[in-house]
């Protein structure tokens, strides 16, 4: 295949819309005010409400774009709400304990995909199997010598590992 071809094959796969399974492609669509306004509530408000953040309207213009079906939106408003919840407890982390999402996604790469899998569904059904106290002492293993506070990294680590644990799993289904 000529290079020109493939070049141009590749500015067309940067320009076109995320495919479905990308919680972050619908955070990408909505206004960037409202983003930012969204995540300083959620310093205040771990779970602000997103209804005071994002309207109907905008969140239809963000489904459209990335290409969600009516099939997978439950699948995707929890892959969703997993994502906004990670960004808030990194934002927390950040500031609360120095720990930044680089190191946090360092440390998560580490753990067993099937442990993460176990977490999600834990979560999903408010059940406690173990497997989140496990990825908890994982991840304070890898991070807790470059914490500032040490008790608001166990703290804040609980909502970071939930949400970020309920995205991925429910980005795999839609």
């Amino acid at each position: 295949m000529p290079l020109r071809v493939l070049i141009l094959i590749g500015i067309l796969s940067l320009a076109s819309p995320a495919a479905a399974g990308d919680a972050k492609c619908i955070w990408d669509h909505l206004p960037g005010t409202a983003r930012d306004d969204y995540l300083l509530a959620g310093l205040k408000d771990r779970r602000p409400d997103m209804m005071d953040h994002f309207t109907d309207a905008q969140f239809g213009v963000a489904l459209t774009a990335c290409r969600v079906s009516d099939a997978a939106m439950a699948h995707a408003g929890s892959a969703f709400s997993g994502y906004t919840g990670q960004l808030i407890a990194e934002r927390r982390l950040e500031i609360l304990t120095n720990i930044y999402p680089k190191q946090l996604d360092s440390a998560w790469a580490t753990i067993d995909p099937g442990l993460i899998e176990a977490l999600a569904q834990d979560v999903a059904k408010g059940a406690d199997r173990g497997a989140g106290l496990k990825v908890w002492n994982a991840l304070i293993a890898k991070l807790a010598p470059a914490a500032s506070d040490l008790a608001a990294l166990k703290l804040e680590l609980v909502s970071y590992m939930s949400s970020r644990a309920t995205r991925q799993v429910n980005e795999r289904l839609y």
